[in-house]
């Protein structure tokens, strides 16, 4: 009996990426790729507000795009997801799965009912004879669980789970050997940076695990506003001139005025990314002083403009790359094509061990 796909939906704030596919155990094999606007009336902050009117909108996405019920895992961020590391004694899992709600409300601003909690052990280590176990701890609000699992329930697919996007884009690196077709080294700390439409997101991983991960709201303009206030035209107008933007640099001579207004604009945008990433990076290296950034990993709407990896490594002096390809990755011949960079958060998810 052939194995049935699983559905993996990332609900991001411009559009909502599905993906269907099977996870073998070595490879995930992707048999389907629908990209939609995100209603964004109706999915605000990481919050389905409205999630009677998202039930109705995404029935008419699977009816559209002939997508099969079955096993459904959401990727998710939100701003009000709280995530810490704690150190607490070594015991054993079951007794480490009951300890986590106490010890989360003596290190966390929350009451721990009214939260669901996802953790990972990052290290065990001994600290004056005593075994100890430093944990990432996660705290989403319950009530944005609640609104997932009835969309979910709604559409009449069996809820698997709803994780994390930092969590799911690591379990997806953490099965790959190459990214853009070259090898990388298993012990390396890759700096996982998902360049989206309202927020910015890095992870931080080593030898396969998620130590560490920070979620930024943009403060500014978004891009396309950015663009169509420095040329002075409607945004609908400055969306088609989107995929002119790039971050590779011209003699002054070669672009015209508009090129010159998309090149100022870009570099405007990208020195906001560095000026956000800059102080999470310091951050995480002080919290160890084993902690390294060994590469920059770009990801996300925004990695595919021309010459942003190249400035990445300009300004934090470290190897950086756009992804194009992951070897973990297989697409059969009907996957329509959307840049695999949009797709990476739906994707992970999919792997379930």
């Amino acid at each position: 009996m052939f194995k049935k796909s699983t559905i993996g939906i990332d609900i991001g704030a411009l559009n909502t990426v599905i993906v269907s596919g099977i996870w073998n155990g070595s490879k995930l094999q992707i048999h389907r790729t629908v990209q939609v606007p995100t209603p964004q009336e109706y999915v605000q902050e990481g919050h389905i507000s409205q999630p009677e009117k998202m039930v109705a909108y995404m029935k008419q996405v699977f009816k559209d795009h002939h997508i099969e019920k079955g096993g459904i895992i959401f990727s998710s961020e939100s701003i009000e997801v709280i995530q810490r590391e704690i150190v607490l004694p070594k015991v054993a899992d079951k007794d480490l799965v009951s300890m986590i709600p106490f010890e989360v409300e003596s290190h966390f601003p929350i009451k721990a009912e009214d939260y669901c909690l996802e953790y990972q052990i990052v290290e065990e280590f001994s600290e004056d004879g005593v075994k100890k176990l430093r944990v990432l701890v996660a705290a989403m609000p319950r009530d944005i669980v609640e609104s997932y699992l009835f969309v979910a329930e709604s559409l009449g697919l069996n809820p698997l789970g709803l994780k994390l996007q930092g969590s799911s884009i690591a379990k997806l690196f953490s099965k790959t050997k190459s990214i853009n077709d070259i090898n990388y080294d298993p012990v390396a700390t890759l700096a996982l940076v998902d360049l989206g439409h309202a927020k910015m997101r890095v992870s931080f991983v080593n030898m396969g695990r998620l130590v560490f991960s920070r979620t930024v709201a943009f403060k500014t303009k978004d891009l396309v506003e950015m663009m169509a206030s420095a040329l002075g035209i409607s945004e609908s107008k400055a969306e088609g001139l989107k995929t002119q933007c790039s971050l590779i640099k011209h003699a002054e001579a070669s672009l015209d005025p508009v090129g010159k207004s998309l090149l100022d604009v870009m570099q405007d945008k990208a020195d906001e990314w560095v000026q956000e990433l800059q102080p999470i990076f310091r951050y995480y290296l002080s919290l160890n002083e084993s902690n390294k950034i060994d590469q920059i990993v770009l990801y996300g709407g925004y990695s595919v403009i021309p010459g942003i990896a190249e400035y990445f490594q300009e300004v934090f002096n470290r190897p950086a790359l756009a992804v194009k390809s992951l070897s973990v990755l297989e697409f059969t011949a009907k996957s329509p094509i959307i840049p695999l960079a949009y797709l990476l958060n739906a994707a992970g998810s999919l792997i379930q061990e």
